[in-house]
């Protein structure tokens, strides 16, 4: 389980990031275990993977009325593919990372970017949540979510480079693919919804 000594450190660095400072890296423990907790933080997105939840029953307009948890179809789907998301990337770059001569550096590489997706899920539900409770209009919504991604993309592409030690044209070569793949797989969902 993830500790709040962990927790701290762990978002003390992707502050460090967040400002251009790859010294943010140190806060970080780079380990095995450490490593395998990283994907433990998914349980930290929970409440980011409830505002999908009423985003997609919104979108369906099952919302108000409805149960938020009330069809276990819907929750599954959303589920599966808030888990996707998470994963996808640490996945990808298993097969990237060796074809790159980078195998060395996809341990730091996954902690960092397991951390950001909590950071990045709860920058990203933070809209979504108030055009749910009605607080903000979807033009709104929309340009905010687009402000707040560009925010963490930013984050993500400096890690990268931190993390794999490489030059800014594969950082975002790497960033565009975890966007690719978070965006492909919340249109999956949809499609199956």
């Amino acid at each position: 389980m993830v500790s709040a000594d962990e927790f701290s450190r762990s978002f003390r660095g992707i502050s460090a990031f967040l400002n251009w400072r790859a010294d943010g890296l140190r806060l970080f423990e780079i380990s095995l275990p450490s490593f395998e907790r990283s994907f433990a933080a998914i349980a930290l997105t929970l409440p980011a993977y409830v505002v999908e939840l009423a985003l997609a029953r919104r979108d369906q307009r099952l919302l108000p009325g409805g149960a938020l948890f009330g069809d276990m179809g819907i929750v599954l789907l959303v589920a599966c593919g808030h888990v996707l998301a998470f994963l996808a990337l640490p996945v990808a770059m298993i097969f990237m990372a060796r074809r790159l001569g980078l195998g060395h550096r996809y341990v730091p590489f996954v902690i960092v970017t397991n951390w950001l997706q909590v950071f990045a899920s709860y920058a990203l539900a933070l809209p979504g949540a108030l055009l749910v409770l009605g607080w903000e209009p979807p033009a709104l919504t929309l340009l905010v979510t687009i402000a707040f991604t560009a925010v963490v993309l930013h984050v993500q592409w400096f890690a990268t480079r931190v993390t794999l030690g490489v030059g800014a044209v594969l950082a975002a070569f790497v960033t565009v693919l975890g966007l690719v793949l978070s965006i492909g797989s919340t249109m999956l969902v949809q499609a199956l919804a």
